[in-house]
């Protein structure tokens, strides 16, 4: 499987149990896509939950789309990209923290291409958001650890917390604390 696969898009374990039922009841729809390597062996590009779904209900096989592996890494990116995410509509339901990293991975991306124009506003098109967001998504992969852990679980909103990448990272820590406490009263999403 491709590895930053997860790190972008993240694996949790409900939606493989969830994938699974699905397959167990209606059987494996469509196909996943993968890359021949040079080894002879395949790289899952898109479909990594329904493969270890498919795992999980049994089934030793599972159709594939077999595609040569791109000559350049800048193409592979773009597919990894490409097929997990702009048919889905993750930026509105997705984890936060996810969506940066998506974004981050994709600057990255165009950079490697040597893009030379407005990125802000070529992630905004891309991703179908506005500069304005894309801006407060990627000020998240500033925060501490312990405040994107709080973002990813929903304890505090990422449009709430986003600036305080400007803070150090003992005031950021101060901050986590400070949520945790508060948040250990009260048993829902802390507002701005």
């Amino acid at each position: 499987h491709n590895p930053d696969n997860e790190y972008l898009f993240g694996m949790k374990e409900e939606d493989i149990e969830h994938t699974a039922r699905g397959i167990k009841d209606n059987g494996f729809i469509g196909a996943i896509n993968v890359y021949k390597m040079e080894s002879g062996q395949y790289e899952i590009y898109s479909g990594h939950i329904r493969r270890y779904a498919a795992e999980k209900a049994g089934m030793k096989k599972i159709p594939c789309l077999i595609e040569p592996m791109p000559d350049k890494e800048t193409t592979k990116r773009r597919q990894l990209l490409g097929a997990n995410l702009y048919g889905r509509n993750r930026v509105t339901n997705s984890d936060p923290i996810l969506v940066a990293r998506q974004l981050e991975y994709h600057k990255n991306t165009l950079e490697m291409e040597g893009f030379k124009g407005d990125m802000r506003e070529q992630l905004a098109l891309e991703f179908g958001i506005s500069g304005s967001q894309v801006y407060k998504y990627l000020s998240l992969l500033g925060l501490t650890q312990d405040l994107q852990d709080m973002v990813s679980a929903g304890i505090i909103s990422y449009s709430s917390i986003y600036s305080s990448k400007a803070f150090s990272t003992e005031k950021q820590s101060e901050i986590a604390n400070k949520i945790k406490s508060v948040h250990s009263e009260q048993d829902e999403p802390l507002t701005r």
